[in-house]
Parts: C-alpha cells; structure tokens; sequence
C-alpha cells in the first residue's frame, strides 16, 4: 500500500496548466475520455432538467470539461433540478407553513427537502466548475489594466 493523497488526475493539469510531459503520464492514456459532441438527454427526464442538460451542458463540453465519465454524475445533476422543481410546486400548492389546530406553525416538509437538493446542486457545480470560485485558479486572463497597489496602512 502506497502512502499519501491521490494523484490528481492529468487531464485536469492539463486544464490547470501544470501539466509537465516529463513527469506525468499521458491524458489519453488515462480514463475519462473529454467528449468531443453533446450527450442526448434521457428521454424520462423532467422539464427542468431538460432545461438544465440543454443549457449548460453544451457549454461544459464546449470548454472541455466533461468527460465520457462524467456523463452520468451530470444526469444526476439536471435530475436534481426536476427535484427541486417539484419541491417548489408542492411548496406553492401547499404553502410554506401550516398552522395547526394547537395554534403552533409547522413548516412544509419540502422546504427541509428542498435546502437538501440545493447543497447538492451547489457540490455538483462546483465539480463541474459551474461557480466562479470553482473556476478561480482554472482560467487566467490577461488584463493591460495596471494593478492596484494594496491599502497602506496609516499611522
């Protein structure tokens, strides 16, 4: 058994720019082929994740960053957002809040499940680099715009 972290993937230090060809292997070589054409939609998927796979799906594959193995986590993604459309629609069709005969309020049981699918929509798009924090050491661009000089501190 070997010690340490997990090798990081070369594809993504390709992406990074860190990539060194006399040090890492070869990003073909290795599983996770980038697919070159957008994957269909599944044809049992809700209006929202169809929304969601049509979308943002040809832009993820447009920069490269979905591989053939990645094509399931991202069906999980956009079935997700059939989810959380449900959660919604049963929140608007019931209320957020239900007083009880004892005078007490109780809150709708889809507004707990709908927070749940929201952490889990944020984690996908931070894997699939949808958020700008995700993507903050991913992409550099290049500004002629001089620096700002940082705050000096008065005595």
């Amino acid at each position: 058994m070997v010690a340490g972290r997990k090798r990081k993937p070369t594809a993504l230090r390709v992406m990074d720019g860190t990539m060194r060809s006399d040090r890492y292997g070869d990003p073909d070589a290795e599983p996770g082929v980038v697919v070159n054409g957008v994957p269909s939609c599944p044809s049992d998927m809700g209006e929202a994740g169809r929304k969601i796979w049509d979308a943002v799906l040809p832009l993820i594959v447009r920069h490269g960053y979905l591989a053939d193995l990645d094509v399931s986590a991202f069906e999980r993604f956009a079935r997700l957002h059939d989810e959380l459309a449900n959660c919604e629609q049963a929140i608007d069709e019931d209320g957020a809040y239900h007083i009880l005969d004892s005078g007490s309020i109780q809150q709708h049981p889809a507004i707990n499940r709908k927070m749940k699918v929201l952490d889990m929509i944020r984690r996908y798009e931070i894997e699939f680099w949808l958020t700008p924090t995700a993507r903050a050491g991913k992409q550099v661009a290049k500004s002629d715009k001089p620096k700002v000089a940082t705050r000096q501190r008065q005595a």
